[in-house]
């Protein structure tokens, strides 16, 4: 099986959520092994972890936003 960071290496991610960012340790994880990227966009639902994770990332490549992820406009699926 290959290792997650030989995986990451070899995708040139676009635009790339990070759900549930928390405080934002998987953003770092992505910009440092994502073979490319446009940009990292994580949402948290908690105000404390957004504050803490755009203080992370003041670059322009990072976006962070506060919000319910069961309130994406995603289309739900059904079984």
């Amino acid at each position: 099986m290959k290792d997650v960071f030989e995986i990451l290496n070899q995708i040139d991610g676009g635009i790339v959520l990070d759900a549930a960012t928390g405080r934002g340790e998987f953003i770092n994880v992505l910009k440092q092994n994502l073979k490319s990227y446009d940009q990292i966009i994580g949402v948290d639902v908690s105000e404390r972890s957004v504050e803490q994770a755009s203080t992370m990332f003041p670059e322009n490549d990072v976006e962070i936003y506060r919000m319910n992820l069961e309130a994406l406009p995603f289309r739900r699926w059904t079984l």
